[in-house]
């Protein structure tokens, strides 16, 4: 129950075997129980050792083979046994006799002894191989010894093999497994051996993906006017180790136009020369030579009307009885000008097993497959109660058309609710015809760090030459209160955060008045009724606006969401003067005060914006990716980052081993780190996401 022992599965004769890769001379044994309970897992057992694997499960065979040294045991191992085995073997088993009574084999540790013999101990160090393809030419792997000697290579397993040291390919496909290994000399012992396993890939059976997003087949391309049109493909390929897409070609009627790249998507304007039905085929090629074509048929027509679509309908979100996170994909109108409004409307209900009472953040994002996720409502659950809430997202309207993939998360730990989205377009004339958004900040913010407080980064942006107007939405929610944050920030602390641009400065005073509740979502239970920090209960985060059109013309223009930099957090991890149990009630309690915030940047222009075009560039400061805290570490350590696309965190020691591997929700920006059991040391975390790994922070636990 400590974790220090292992079992089998509840069967008949289980067995456990060990190869330590070359065959060695073999002077003892030694076996260790369980001792705290289930002893009698380890009894009437018998042992093994051959030079070659064992060919067969069934014990009596082994024994009876000559060239197989057997050993049984009769009875219960108490806590040890050692049991002389003088030979000349490389694999061992263990395995019981238990007949048609089955139970697990339980063993807590195993020590094979060799005798010594005078010689020196070598460890071999071997790189990994990377994915190969099946016409690739031969290749040395990488492996040294701590001797200095030659180290020798093996194909255990695959289409290869080893020549004078090198690799060289069958030419077909599948796994291969490599060992390397030192069969050492006069002065050393053979080395223990390391394996690497790689993948050869056939290019010809590589297909790239393509898929045309901002259309699709259940909605006419509306126009009123004719006027150019975005079409915008997904194309991507796999083993993208190997294999890159070459070009992606776009046809309408069998007339070719140009392509561009932006942001994981591939582009191209159309003017529909007039009304009617077009075929648009879009073909992707990879960097292998293989192609694969999208096709679509849209009809073009100058007719809107009002259109309400249902997207989430009633989907549960809960825990853990379902997932905090639903995603799904839904086809919306595709048009260029013709609706004046894009309304949501947002029901919260309560499952039939009751609401999560507690307020929870939650934000519902959207995108273009492929792309980048932008999250369009921020939203804060009732306290056990459903609701109803509505917002204008006309904002977001080149994104919420075409093929979309849309997210809903509440961080609920309880009951959960059903939710229901849906979204209004209203026929008309808009002011402009098209916009585009860039996400300036998407992140879980420090707010009174001692040590960084500034925790939002840098921004440096310039404006294409089509743009005609531009705002910066601020999507703004402090989180964290109690006697360990200092005036109960960020949740409960009234606060003045400044929009620095270029020269000019602009206030943004995060606070809202919830009694009464802003969407009318009350009586509730709890404390719903006191003001909040850019935030209420049961309400919609309405966005902050920040008016940018003045600052078009300009180059190179800096953008920078400071934190008010009068509040300090004088019980954080960080602060010099915290004493717990003096100062503060714990200086390491964990939960310190912190902003979720998203910025938007949305430019307007009725002609089409060049996206693609060189003169859009948004930079990032990324001097700060990771802070932990504590650091030196306790038994508990607090980690969070900003990296929104991270899925897993792993944590190594100084010797490589590491230490955990840690599944993470893609919107998730903390995680606990339980370090009671690991040794005093230096730590590394890295966080990994799908397109890249980053070495992001380390750590000091005493």
């Amino acid at each position: 129950s400590a974790g220090s022992t292992t079992h089998t599965a509840n069967e008949s004769e289980p067995w456990w075997q060990c190869d330590w890769g070359y065959a060695a001379d073999i002077k003892e044994i030694r076996i260790w129980n369980r001792t705290d309970c289930c002893m009698e897992r380890l009894h009437d057992f018998y042992v093994f050792l051959s030079e070659t694997p064992f060919e067969t499960e069934d014990p009596q065979v082994l024994a009876n083979d000559a060239n197989v040294w057997n050993y049984i045991y009769q009875g219960f191992a108490f806590e040890s046994l050692a049991i002389d085995a003088q030979y000349n073997a490389r694999y061992l088993r263990i395995q019981v006799l238990n007949g048609s009574n089955p139970m697990p084999l339980s063993l807590a540790e195993v020590e094979v002894m060799s005798p010594d013999n005078g010689k020196q101990t070598q460890y071999v160090t071997f790189e990994p191989i990377t994915k190969m393809r099946t016409d690739d030419p031969p290749f040395t792997p990488v492996a040294t010894s701590t001797s200095q000697l030659t180290v020798q290579f093996e194909i255990v397993d695959g289409p290869a093999e080893v020549v004078d040291g090198e690799i060289i390919l069958s030419g077909q496909p599948g796994q291969v497994t490599v060992r390397a290994m030192q069969p050492g000399n006069g002065a050393f012992n053979p080395s223990a051996p390391r394996y690497q396993s790689f993948d050869v890939i056939d290019p010809a059976t590589v297909i790239p993906s393509t898929a045309i997003v901002s259309l699709n087949e259940s909605f006419d391309l509306e126009m009123p006017e004719l006027k150019p049109f975005r079409i915008t493909a997904q194309a991507a390929i796999g083993h993208p180790e190997l294999f890159d897409i070459q070009n992606v070609d776009f046809l309408v009627d069998g007339v070719a136009y140009t392509t561009f790249h932006h942001r994981g998507l591939y582009h191209t304007w159309w003017l529909p020369p007039q009304y009617g039905t077009y075929i648009i085929e879009v073909t992707a090629t990879g960097t292998n030579g293989v192609s694969n074509v999208a096709t679509t048929e849209i009809t073009v027509t100058p007719t809107t009307e009002n259109r309400q679509i249902t997207t989430f309908d009633k989907d549960l979100i809960s825990f853990p009885n379902a997932s905090r996170t639903i995603m799904k994909s839904f086809d919306l109108p595709t048009f260029v000008g013709g609706y004046s409004r894009i309304l949501a409307f947002l029901d919260i209900t309560c499952p039939d097993s009751g609401c999560d009472p507690w307020d929870r953040v939650a934000w519902i994002q959207v995108r273009h497959p492929g792309s980048e996720w932008i999250e369009i409502i921020r939203y804060i659950t009732p306290y056990g109660r459903g609701c109803n809430h509505n917002i204008d997202l006309t904002e977001y309207r080149d994104i919420l058309q075409g093929k979309i993939e849309m997210r809903f998360f509440i961080d609920t730990w309880a009951e959960g609710w059903e939710v229901t989205l849906n979204l209004l377009y209203e026929a008309g004339t808009p002011e402009y015809l098209y916009s585009e958004v860039d996400v300036l900040w998407d992140g879980r913010y420090d707010f009174g760090n001692p040590d960084n407080l500034q925790s939002v980064d840098t921004v440096t942006y310039n404006f294409p030459n089509q743009v005609e107007k531009a705002e910066i939405r601020i999507l703004i929610s402090g989180h964290g209160w109690g006697q360990n944050n200092s005036e109960n920030a960020a949740e409960f602390r009234e606060t003045v955060n400044t929009m620095k641009v270029n020269d000019d400065n602009f206030q943004h005073v995060v606070w809202d008045i919830c009694n009464p509740n802003p969407d009318g979502c009350q009586p509730q239970n709890g404390t719903w009724q006191f003001s909040r920090s850019g935030w209420c209960p049961g309400a919609i985060t309405k966005p902050f606006v920040f008016d940018m059109t003045p600052f078009i013309p300009q180059s190179d223009n800096t953008f920078i969401y400071q934190l008010d930099q009068s509040y300090i957090d004088y019980c954080h991890p960080n602060s010099f003067t915290c004493v717990s149990g003096v100062t503060c009630p714990n200086c390491n309690d964990g939960f310190n005060p912190h902003y979720y915030i998203r910025g938007n940047l949305v430019t307007y222009s009725n002609s089409p914006i060049d996206i693609g075009g060189t003169s859009a560039t948004v930079e990032k400061d990324y001097s700060s990716p990771m802070r932990i805290i504590p650091n030196p570490a306790n038994d508990q350590t607090l980690v969070t980052w900003d990296d929104n696309s991270a899925h897993s965190m792993e944590v190594y020691a100084t010797d490589g081993k590491m230490m955990a591997r840690i599944p993470l929700e893609k919107h998730t920006r903390q995680k606990t780190l339980m370090t009671t059991t690991w040794q005093p040391g230096i730590y590394f975390i890295r966080l990994i996401s799908d397109n890249h790994s980053l070495t992001s922070g380390s750590f000091v636990k005493l």
